[in-house]
């Protein structure tokens, strides 16, 4: 498997060399506990670290084992917040530390490089969201038959819109990093649409040639197997774009819920968004980034519950 620091230019791992301090853990030791405060990150490049959650009543379930090339506590890199799992050696473990506060002031350097590190931390956190929705999906295939939600019929199909969605934007988490002036640079890239109720979106196993972005009303992911409803999406929600950052297809099938407005952006100008050439390339990819964290955030949870309830 391509690692996070394989995955990076040359010049772009030179300078992060610089920030990496080597570290080695016993078996059993935690590199972290859930509830911490998030200060770095952890390359493995020997050695199994398996990432557990505790949920309430201090039930522990275990959520994933990961090994060399893996990039652990990757969400400190990324914003300040608490760990979300806990993270210990299974056996004996050799790896490089990256503390939070230096890969930010590589970063604020605004440079092509600094560009290129960010984009590969933000689809790391993406790639751990599709990895988790996978088996999020797999555990709902064996519930038993009665939250199957109506089949996916094609319903009418949206329809282009003159409505204004900058004044939405400023709310959502995508465009936190955005000033108006990005804002409303994203909106002329865009196309805005109403969609009726059952309208399909992006289907399940088919590479979407778009993303979609809630500005009012709601989607529905569903699992294609079980038709279970795997999650609700509201205004600020996005569908399509972490997929669109990794390149893979889609695992669960997205529909209008309750009639939407939505903002729809192409896949040949998604590519050109995520290319260092502007101001706000930079930003997007920030919201892009803080969009997959949540996703993950939310989606561990879910995983831990379904394995508990399954158990």
């Amino acid at each position: 498997m391509t690692s996070f620091y394989d995955a990076l230019r040359p010049e772009d791992r030179a300078e992060l060399d610089d920030y990496l301090d080597p570290i080695a853990f016993e078996p059993g030791e935690a590199l972290f506990h859930q509830g911490d405060v998030t200060e770095g990150a952890f390359l493995v490049e020997e050695g199994t670290i398996e990432l557990t959650m505790t949920l309430p009543g201090a039930e522990t379930v275990p959520i994933a084992r990961v090994g060399p090339g893996s990039f652990v506590g990757e969400v400190a890199l990324l914003q300040d917040a608490h760990r979300t799992l806990t993270a210990v050696a299974v056996g004996k473990v050799r790896a490089k530390y990256l503390d939070a506060v230096d890969f930010r002031s590589l970063l604020n350097g605004n440079r092509p490089s600094a560009f290129m590190l960010l984009k590969e931390v933000a689809s790391l956190v993406a790639r751990r969201v599709y990895e988790t929705e996978r088996a999020i999906l797999d555990l709902l295939d064996q519930r038993p038959a009665g939250r199957a939600v109506r089949p996916c019929d094609a319903g009418a199909p949206p329809r282009r819109s003159d409505f204004d969605p900058l004044p939405y934007l400023g709310a959502f988490p995508l465009f936190s990093s955005c000033a108006r002036r990005d804002r409303e640079e994203f909106v002329k890239l865009a196309r805005v649409f109403e969609a009726p109720d059952t309208s399909t979106l992006l289907r399940a196993g088919e590479t979407g040639t778009s993303c979609w972005i809630v500005v009012r009303g709601a989607l529905e992911a569903i699992c294609p197997a079980s038709r279970i409803r795997l999650a609700v999406l509201g205004p600020g929600a996005q569908a399509g774009l972490l997929e669109g950052l990794i390149g893979v297809p889609q695992q669960t099938t997205v529909r209008v819920r309750e009639r939407a407005t939505l903002l729809e952006l192409r896949r040949d100008d998604f590519e050109t968004l995520l290319s260092p050439t502007s101001r706000l390339s930079y930003r997007m990819l920030q919201g892009i980034s803080a969009a997959a964290i949540h996703e993950m955030e939310r989606k561990n949870l879910v995983l831990a519950r379904e394995r508990r309830l399954l158990s």
